[in-house]
């Protein structure tokens, strides 16, 4: 096996998951529609060369974005507080006011939106899944892939946010990237999941198709810098979960964490035994909880929900719903397990028992959605 980033081949295996969906984030109009989802094999190989974790059976043929693909965290307070801070920051530390923002990877706009409000700004986003009638003021949202080394970022600021880990060659897209950049000296900020987050909790449920590669702060400085990208900070951002990273100017020095390689290992040798266990305890905690006749309802449709049911290979007979709050995802049913999705008001109806938290980052939310509502539940979080 070949390394992605840096192509040495003294990369090994340490964990493997069967019949993975292809998109988390494509839901279905039908029950059978989602039982005939496309899946895949993940086989996670670490590189001690450069510490970048990747998906060594990725096929890159399998994953083609589209309007269907939603992923929008939005609709979520907790999540629009932390963008507005991280795009108020932005615009603090960089004076951007009046200036000319790019996102590759833009979504539905609402990060671009949020920092051209904040400072005046116009804004210009690329994304394959934008979808046809989406109006933002001062933001043109453009439905295609941004082409690397030949479209032309005319930015004061350019933006790549949870992007990098869903490219499969890496380097390529990232030298492409800095030669579109190379008329002007302009900054980058980039947002990943944070691998080190994910291997140190045994997160099976971060581990996802669309993911082929996982970030962690030795492996990013070391794609920022073999494409000629200066980082200046690399941090943890949304409680650990991201990572991010500012560029800035050549003549100022860079952020060396490459001797964190170490720690990455270490957390990579324990990930199979830890993920394992959260298998089997949640298994367990499921199967405890048929036998009290206590009804548990799954809060969050996202890749990690998704994921999830699908490890724990947990159909709709057992658990029948998903809640989630984004509504275009209401009304559909999971890849490969089945679930509907519906909306919080559908609880009131159902009264669950227990209500299992998909991100930990969200719990105190949904527990004043519950209490606004009426239920009275136990809250767990995986």
């Amino acid at each position: 096996m070949t390394c992605p980033l840096c192509n040495k081949s003294t990369t090994w295996s340490f964990c493997r998951m069967e019949r993975a969906p292809i998109f988390c984030n494509v839901l279905y109009d039908t029950y059978q529609q989602a039982l005939d989802a496309p899946v895949g094999t993940i086989e996670l190989a670490f590189c001690p060369e450069c510490g970048l974790v990747y998906n060594a059976a990725y096929d890159p043929r399998l994953v083609k974005y589209s309007p269907s693909y939603e992923n929008s965290l939005f609709f979520s307070p907790r999540f629009r507080a932390y963008a507005h801070d991280q795009a108020a920051s932005l615009v603090e530390s960089l004076d951007l006011h009046g200036k000319r923002i790019v996102e590759i990877g833009c979504g539905d706009g609402g990060f671009l939106s949020e920092i051209c409000s904040l400072g005046e700004n116009t804004g210009t986003g690329y994304d394959p899944a934008v979808r046809n009638g989406v109006h933002i003021k001062n933001v043109t949202l453009l439905p295609r892939e941004f082409r690397p080394g030949s479209d032309v970022l005319e930015a004061d600021l350019v933006l790549c946010r949870q992007v990098l880990e869903h490219v499969w060659s890496p380097r390529e897209f990232l030298d492409g990237l800095r030669r579109s950049m190379a008329a002007l000296p302009t900054p980058l900020f980039v947002e990943v999941p944070n691998g080190l987050w994910i291997l140190g909790r045994g997160n099976l449920w971060d581990v996802i198709y669309e993911h082929c590669a996982y970030y962690t702060p030795p492996s990013l400085s070391v794609a920022m810098s073999r494409s000629g990208f200066v980082a200046r900070r690399i941090e943890p951002a949304f409680e650990g979960q991201f990572l991010t990273v500012e560029t800035g100017e050549a003549s100022k020095p860079a952020v060396d964490v490459t001797d964190g390689i170490h720690e990455v290992e270490i957390l990579v040798r324990q990930f199979q035994s830890s993920s394992l266990h959260n298998v089997r305890f949640w298994r367990n905690q499921l199967s405890t909880l048929r036998e009290q006749n206590r009804r548990a309802v799954i809060w969050g449709a996202g890749s990690k929900g998704v994921t999830f049911l699908n490890a724990l290979d947990v159909g709709a007979d057992v658990l029948p719903y998903v809640v989630d709050i984004n509504p275009r995802k209401q009304g559909k049913f999971v890849p490969a397990s089945g679930q509907r999705v519906v909306a919080p008001q559908e609880l009131v109806g159902h009264s669950p028992h227990v209500v299992i938290v998909m991100n930990p980052v969200y719990i105190e939310e949904i527990a004043r959605q519950l209490d606004a509502m009426g239920i009275h539940c136990e809250l767990m979080t995986v």
